[in-house]
């Protein structure tokens, strides 16, 4: 299974990383063909690294969702034997 979020979608989740103009985060405008697919990130990346309540809010949220997915009752009566994620 492959999940890819955003980088919008994991900063929307800090109060302190969201711009408090949604509209400012939007990376396209359907109705207007000017407007082509772009994102600005207002936070760099050595910001978010050192981070620490941050990353460990990803960490605990990736942590838990893998799981969920080994747990999984999408083989009935098996536990799925996968490799633990690589989280740093």
């Amino acid at each position: 299974m492959l999940c890819v979020l955003s980088i919008q979608d994991w900063l929307a989740m800090d109060e302190r990383l969201r711009l408090k103009d949604a509209d400012a985060e939007r990376i396209n405008i359907p109705a207007n063909p000017h407007y082509y697919w772009r994102y600005r990130m207002h936070v760099s990346i050595e910001k978010l690294m050192n981070d620490a309540s941050f990353t460990e809010n990803v960490r605990d949220l990736v942590k838990a969702e893998w799981t969920l997915i080994s747990d999984s009752a999408l083989l009935p009566g098996r536990r799925r034997n996968l490799p633990e994620p690589i989280i740093t």
